[in-house]
């Protein structure tokens, strides 16, 4: 039940990204501006006190990428990526497109008539055996 529930919140997550991104983008200002608050009261200069902070704080780029992983379903979101980049791809080229898509549909088609015959095959050997 634990598994299904972080599931569901974490494919809710990947749905409003972009809210996110910005609460994350202002909680990660919020530390910072605090931290270098902080430093300003201990009587830094200004630029050193944001300094100070900044390395108080950490990498924040791994701090988003870390986060970003954990919020969503990875899998989905690298699969909607790939899906996106090939849609771009096949858009540009409508020749390899129509190419693609014959293909497949031949492909398919084939299989499909293959072990369509191959199952009537072994069940007329069935019947006649009987």
């Amino acid at each position: 039940m634990k598994f299904l529930k972080r599931f569901l919140n974490r494919l809710f997550n990947s749905m409003t990204r972009q809210t996110q991104e910005d609460r994350l983008k202002e909680e990660v200002e919020e530390h910072i501006a605090l931290q270098t608050e902080e430093n300003l009261r201990a009587g830094l200069s200004p630029v050193e006190a944001r300094r100070q902070a900044m390395l108080k704080f950490g990498g924040v780029e791994a701090m988003k990428h870390d986060y970003r992983a954990e919020r969503g379903v990875q899998l989905l979101e690298n699969l909607l990526g790939d899906l996106r980049t090939a849609g771009r791809s096949i858009s540009r080229m409508p020749g390899l497109a129509a190419v693609i898509i014959i293909s497949l549909a031949i492909g398919i088609g084939a299989n499909a008539t293959i072990f369509s015959w191959n199952f009537s095959q072994r069940a007329c050997a069935e019947l006649t055996a009987v």
